[in-house]
């Protein structure tokens, strides 16, 4: 196992979507290192149904994988 210290840097240079879509999913302990990291989210869509419904059913699923959240950008 990586220490969580080592983990957070290389997961620094990984984009919002891996970190919230594919790192929590590997193990738990890469799941909680994601949960402490602070991230800018940008989700912009060019499908305003689309956009809605992953809004209303995913995003606040999405936003429980992390602690801290600092910016949020709904394009």
């Amino acid at each position: 196992m990586l220490p969580p210290e080592l983990l957070r840097k290389v997961f620094g240079y990984l984009d919002a979507w891996t970190l919230l879509m594919s790192v929590p999913g590997v193990c738990k302990q890469w799941a909680a290192v994601c949960r402490d990291l602070e991230t800018d989210l940008d989700l912009g869509f060019e499908s305003a149904t689309k956009a809605q419904q992953f809004r209303c059913k995913v995003l606040p699923a999405m936003a429980k994988r992390f602690r801290s959240v600092g910016r949020l950008v709904l394009d």
